[in-house]
Parts: structure tokens; sequence; C-alpha cells
């Protein structure tokens, strides 16, 4: 029950904190907490965790089950993270680019203006 609060708290958004509220109200009254996790959760976490916390439930190994969950969702983060970078350097190096082509046309441009200028007198 405990933990329910817990992470409530630490996720430090109201609605999902109300959610889980909820949770642990079903919980207390001895309903299951992968069907109440269902019930009011199920637009928050993905089918497939709420699937693995049911058969962690039922096995009686929910410890080892939500272990699971963190370490593959661990790797989605830093398959996701992994992805968006890929994505994005390539973007971040042509705006340097340009950056650079601005910076030095702003140094030359005036510089080869000055010499025509000469070269025409």
């Amino acid at each position: 029950m405990e933990s329910l609060d817990i992470a409530g708290k630490t996720v430090g958004n109201t609605f999902i904190q109300s959610r889980l509220s909820k949770v642990k109200g079903d919980v207390e009254m001895g309903r299951k907490i992968a069907r109440s996790l269902q019930d009011h959760t199920k637009d928050i976490f993905p089918a497939h965790v709420l699937k693995m916390i049911n058969v962690g439930e039922e096995s009686g190994a929910m410890d080892e089950m939500l272990k699971e969950i963190a370490e593959m969702t661990d790797i989605e983060t830093e398959d996701l993270v992994k992805k968006l970078t890929a994505t994005i350097e390539p973007l971040i190096t042509v705006f340097m680019g340009i950056m650079i082509l601005t910076l030095s046309l702003s140094i030359f441009l005036p510089i080869w203006d000055m010499y025509e200028a000469l070269a025409n007198t």
C-alpha cells in the first residue's frame, strides 16, 4: 500500500497520483492489484506492462516481474534516446555548418568588397 503512495507522490503528476490512489483504495478493499491497475490506469501504462503485472501476481513472483518491467523500460528508453540522437545529430551538423558559413561570409564579404573598390579605382 505504501508503495502506491510513494509511486504517486514521486511521479509529480496529480492525474497519475489520483489514479494510483484509486488503485490503492481498491487493493485495500481486497481487490487484486493487477485488476485494479487494469481498470484505473489502462490509459497510463502500456498493455504489455499490465499483462506482465497480472502474470507476476498470479504466479506469486511480483517482485521479479516488476524488476523485469523496470529493465525492459530502461532498455526501451535507451533505444529511444539513441534513435533520437541519431536523428538529431545530422540536423545539428547542418545547422553548425550554416552558422560557420554565415560567420565566414560576414567576415570575408566586406574584405572582398574593399578589394574590389580598391581595384576599380
